[in-house]
């Protein structure tokens, strides 16, 4: 079959959760092209394969843009002892460091955030840390002030040498700088009501209201999260689609 074909295929059979069509998409976990490869583990993962485990976790160690396609799906399915044993085990790799931030985030436990509030130092990952800092503890940056008055000098964007063969746009583009020193005051004062060991979406332990919740409340990009998350409490359900139409989004959450 078309690669292409596959690909569409096996996504919408994951989105739909269409598991008579499992031994299907299976049959292609080991397809030569990438694309076909990555949807096939990404579908029968969110249809319980623990097959699809390994390969997907290969795809969230690989920069690219099926990186961040993979991960959230990763940490929603993969068992909690997995996950921190891979973590711990990226950790010192530098070139890692920004996806383990973002497991960290998803992860959501209360220990790793004086870890997190370190890579705010960062220049380079400052700001991915502050919208995984915001992920589990639900603190908006901006709203709560915990912004650096002074932002540094960074552009990990285009610029306008033609020579310069960098055309990829920022992904922190349009996240804010976290200042460490005022977040880290602020964690002082909240700490005493987590729990250390337990997962944490937006400031609540994890759970299938809270994922709803924030399908509702949330930005898009945690929202993108809570889809996969609420997706682990209704396996059978289809993926909940954050990028339809607003009126249908709406309609969907009144179910």
């Amino acid at each position: 079959a078309d690669a292409a074909v596959v690909a569409q295929a096996a996504r919408t059979a994951g989105e739909l959760r269409r598991r008579d069509l499992l031994p299907a998409i299976r049959a292609h976990r080991l397809q030569a092209d990438e694309n076909a490869r990555f949807w096939a583990n990404w579908a029968t993962v969110q249809m319980g394969d623990e097959e699809a485990l390994l390969p997907l976790r290969q795809f969230a160690e690989q920069p690219g843009p099926l990186q961040q396609r993979a991960l959230p799906v990763l940490l929603a399915w993969q068992p909690r002892e997995t996950s921190v044993a891979w973590i711990r085990q990226l950790m010192p790799q530098a070139q890692q460091r920004r996806m383990v931030i973002q497991a960290v985030g998803l992860l959501g436990d209360p220990l790793s955030l004086p870890w997190l509030t370190q890579q705010m130092q960062e220049v380079p990952q400052a700001r991915v840390a502050g919208e995984a800092f915001s992920l589990i503890t639900g603190a908006d940056l901006a709203l709560l002030d915990l912004e650096l008055r002074d932002t540094p000098e960074h552009d990990a964007g285009p610029n306008d040498d033609p020579a310069d063969a960098n055309v990829a746009m920022d992904e922190d583009e349009n996240l804010p700088w976290p200042d460490p020193a005022l977040v880290e005051a602020w964690w002082q004062g909240e700490k005493g009501t987590y729990q250390n060991g337990q997962g944490y979406f937006l400031g609540q332990p994890v759970s299938e209201q809270g994922y709803r919740l924030a399908l509702s409340t949330a930005q898009q990009r945690q929202r993108r999260v809570a889809a996969y998350g609420l997706a682990r409490f209704r396996p059978t359900e289809a993926l909940f689609p954050v990028a339809a139409p607003a009126w249908r989004q709406r309609a969907l959450l009144k179910t």
